[in-house]
This record gives structure tokens, sequence and C-alpha cells, in this order.
């Protein structure tokens, strides 16, 4: 069954917030915890998010651009404490 307009969107753009935290350097774990301030639960099988098991969550709701650049910041906060 193909994916509606909004449902399509949301998975787009949370794929797209994924690759933005990947690119940031976030590990699996990280990402699961940026998308769960933003209501979403990724399930992740050998550090990855397997299609079919997300899609109901990924197509439910998406996590805003502010979360994700919030989460990365404040990442980056920590690691320049920390040296």
């Amino acid at each position: 069954m193909p994916l509606s307009i909004p449902a399509h969107l949301k998975h787009s753009g949370n794929l797209n917030r994924i690759l933005e935290l990947d690119a940031g350097g976030c590990s699996t774990s990280e990402i699961q915890q940026c998308f769960e301030l933003g209501g979403v639960r990724l399930k992740a099988v050998n550090g990855d998010f397997p299609l079919l098991a997300n899609l109901p969550e990924m197509t439910r709701k998406a996590v805003p651009k502010q979360i994700v650049k919030a989460y990365l910041r404040e990442r980056e906060n920590s690691a320049a404490q920390l040296t």
C-alpha cells in the first residue's frame, strides 16, 4: 500500500533528520535519543534502522529540525567541555 502524501512527507523529513544526525557524527543510540525527544521511537538492529520495523513511527510524526539542531549543539557543547 502506498504512503499518503502527509505520511510520505513525514517519512522524508525524518530520513533527512537521521542523515543530519549521522553527518554530525551521532551514533545509533544518540539518534534514537534525539528522536525520542521529538516523540518518535526508532528501533535499531545491529547499528541500523530497519525500514519496515520503523515505518509506522517514521510516518506517524515528523521530528522538527529545531530539535535536531539543539541536540547537535548540546552534543558539541558537551564534547567541548570534556576537552
